[in-house]
């Protein structure tokens, strides 16, 4: 009898050796993580980190501005999608209408 058993369809050997590294990786570049420390986002927006701060230093004391503020609940942590969005219609991008 031939053990060879790699020309079978579902069999484990057939499937790409990359399969459990392709489900890990899918959550961290498919799925964003959404609450993010000012660190993160400011590495997000590349922009340089002095700069960066001193900015949010004033969005955060001028709340009349909008921008997405800390939520304690998410351990000081700032809803990424929220930040994105602020920014998209700080600078004029529209979103694409259906």
């Amino acid at each position: 009898m031939d053990d060879d058993q790699s020309g079978r369809p579902g069999d484990p050997s057939n499937e790409p050796s990359g399969r459990k590294k392709r489900s890990a990786s899918r959550y961290q570049l498919g799925e964003p993580i959404l609450f993010v420390a000012d660190t993160e986002m400011i590495h997000r927006l590349g922009v340089p980190e002095r700069a960066a701060y001193a900015a949010l230093h004033m969005l955060d004391r001028d709340k009349h501005r909008g921008f997405p503020q800390k939520q304690k609940l998410w351990g000081n942590r700032r809803y990424w999608p929220a930040v994105k969005q602020w920014f998209d219609q700080h600078y004029g991008v529209a979103r694409a209408k259906v």
